[in-house]
């Protein structure tokens, strides 16, 4: 395929996507929320599951997530923000998610060979394409950004980052970066979207989306500068975190 088709691809791909965004964020959430939801059921709703109790049960649907593979993460932490606001929802719901995926990471590297035959051959072939996709480049850069993109299924990442280099703690660094910034602008949209702010949810999601493709468009300068850095590091100059 010539670089011109591909970027007519790529531009008709992102005009499509904001298309589609804004159809959910101006026409489908509104509707939904003034033609069927009314304030008294939210209330009700609300004031069932807004304690302890109900940040419990959001860090168990978290870690459940994650543990599920298949369940998209985005859908708990939006709830998560219409119930509880943006700050709550994102300290339990990030918390939770970092803290799974590193236990599931432990645990996989303990058990690397069992790990790696266990479960569908569809499972292991999706974990395989994942492993590709993160030994592409710099497996800590690669294993971040994965936690950021929309396709991947951030269920697979620790299985597959358990069959490369990566230490324990750099990926408990990659998961917390990859996942913060997503993680916080899912709650956000969802406390918006109980406040009706449809537009602003629209443009974090559009933010987040083009955050994601600028990193992934410039992984490579940003790796090369990040191993410079780790170059100037052995000589007594610092690393940056993801090379420590």
């Amino acid at each position: 395929m010539s670089k011109r088709k591909k970027m007519i691809l790529i531009i008709l791909g992102t005009a499509a996507g904001i298309g589609v965004l804004g159809f959910i964020f101006f026409w489908l959430l509104p509707t939904i929320f003034q033609k069927w939801i009314s304030e008294e059921a939210i209330e009700t709703f609300l004031s069932g599951t807004s304690g302890v109790r109900g940040l419990l049960m959001l860090a168990l649907l978290q870690a459940i997530q994650v543990l599920s593979v298949f369940i998209p993460g985005a859908a708990v932490q939006i709830a998560g923000g219409l119930v509880f606001g943006t700050l709550k929802s994102f300290i339990v719901c990030h918390l939770s998610f970092v803290g799974t995926n590193v236990a599931v990471f432990a645990l996989a590297r303990r058990h690397r060979e069992r790990a790696a035959a266990s479960g569908s051959a569809k499972r292991r072939l999706r974990t395989q394409k994942v492993l590709d996709w993160i030994n592409s480049s710099d497996p800590s850069f690669m294993s971040m950004l994965a936690y950021m993109m929309p396709g991947i299924p951030n269920g697979f990442v620790p299985y597959a980052v358990v069959r490369t280099n990566v230490t324990l703690p750099r990926f408990l660094l990659a998961t917390w970066l990859g996942s913060f910034i997503q993680i916080a602008i899912m709650c956000a949209v969802g406390s918006r979207i109980m406040s009706g702010d449809f537009a602003v949810s629209f443009f974090l999601v559009l933010g987040s989306l083009g955050l994601i493709f600028l990193l992934y468009m410039t992984r490579n300068r940003l790796i090369v500068y990040m191993q410079h850095r780790a170059k100037a590091g052995e000589k007594g100059e610092g690393k940056t975190p993801l090379e420590k």
